[in-house]
């Protein structure tokens, strides 16, 4: 988070080089992907895919929401939400057969708004 918090501010990150380049990728890349509050270009799965896929994108990109939509890309119909809230009390042997289908958050009870949004507007939103 350093690196999106000096990017913001104009700055530069510096990843060390004693990092692995898997984990200099992700890093640059979680950067690239944040833009003043919002994630422009998430991540997104498909209600078939597993718990154990969501474990996997925790550990290769760190985050720890993402979003579900029809058929697993950014364009489509959003459907729900998948947190780790949602799948903490899953035991490891069970990822791997569980869908996202049937943890996830579904719409109804998500707080949505327009891709239009100011920063300010959603954090009004949020706040209610």
């Amino acid at each position: 988070l350093i690196l999106v918090a000096m990017a913001l501010n104009g700055g530069i990150g510096i990843i060390h080089h004693n990092c692995s380049i898997d984990y200099q990728i992700s890093e640059v890349r979680r950067v690239k992907r944040y833009e003043q509050g919002f994630i422009t270009d998430p991540l997104v799965l498909s209600p078939t895919n597993t718990v154990a896929d969501i474990y996997a994108i925790k550990n290769s990109h760190g985050f720890s929401g993402i979003p579900v939509t029809e058929n697993g890309k950014i364009n489509s119909k959003l459907l729900g939400l998948i947190t780790f809230r949602d799948i903490d009390f899953l035991n490891k042997d069970q990822w791997s057969t569980i869908p996202v289908s049937q943890v996830m958050t579904s719409i109804d009870d998500l707080i949505t708004a327009k891709n239009d949004l100011t920063l300010k507007d959603a954090y009004t939103i949020l706040q209610r």
